[in-house]
Parts: structure tokens; sequence; C-alpha cells
């Protein structure tokens, strides 16, 4: 369906015909972008894909100190979870979309769950803010001890 992930699949044909392989492909974290005007980046489901309980938070780059300086342009992420702290989705909408959804791929690929992205330290001021403030939002996310 998309580029990255045809060759990904490609990785695997030629480890399973050359290498006598039979390993399925898997696809963890797989993202995809629009580069349009704005840019869109996505991962998983959306709202309306999920069955059963889930809690979402958005942050919109406004809210941030490097997406306020990029007014002009506007955007947000919107974190999808499950009652189990489980990644079920991750959108962004906004200058370097692409980019940013790649810190959720990774971090699904890795098995994070949420309240691991909204834990982690994010470099400030970045964009990456925008991601992390969905997903604390989603979870709830105070500060420890308060």
């Amino acid at each position: 369906m998309f580029k990255h992930s045809g060759d990904k699949e490609a990785e695997y044909a030629v480890e399973n015909a050359v290498r006598g392989n039979e390993r399925p492909v898997e696809y963890p974290g797989m993202a995809h972008a629009v580069f349009g005007s704005p840019h869109v980046a996505g991962l998983g489901q959306t709202e309306g894909d999920v069955d059963g309980e889930y809690a979402v938070g958005t942050c919109a780059y406004d809210d941030t100190a490097l997406g306020a300086a990029l007014r002009d342009e506007g955007g947000f992420a919107k974190a999808i979870v499950g009652t189990d702290g489980e990644v079920l989705g991750c959108h962004v909408v906004g200058p370097d979309a692409a980019t940013l959804i790649h810190e959720v791929s990774t971090a699904v690929a890795a098995g994070a769950d949420a309240r691991g992205i909204a834990e982690t330290i994010h470099v400030h001021p970045a964009l990456s803010e925008v991601v992390q403030g969905a997903f604390r939002a989603a979870v709830d996310y105070g500060l420890p001890g308060l």
C-alpha cells in the first residue's frame, strides 16, 4: 500500500526466497503520510475504527513553544489509547507531521505503551512536544508526586 511497506516486504521476500526462511512480514508501527497542505500523518486506528473503550488526547501546535512560533501553520496531534495503555492510533496534522509520527512508530515497534511516550523526556523547545502533549492528555499524565 505504501512505498515504505513495499520496501519492507521486499526485504522479507529476499530473505525467504534466497535464504529459505518462511517468515511472515510484520508491520509494527506502520505509519503513513500525505504531503499536502497541511501535512497529515498517522498510524493505527482512528476513533471510528476502535471497538470498545478508549481515551483520546490532543495537543495543538500552539500549545507548545516551538509550535506557537508556527502561528500561520497551525496543527495538532491526537493520541488514541486503549484502557490498558496500548497505543491504538496517533494522528498528526501540520508542519513536519511525517517526521513527528516516527516517534510513535518507533515506540510502538519497540513495545512501548502510551504512558511510556508521555513520560519520555522530550527536547524543549521542539515540535515533538506536540506528540508528547497528546499522549499526556490521553493518559491523564500529572507530574509525579503531585
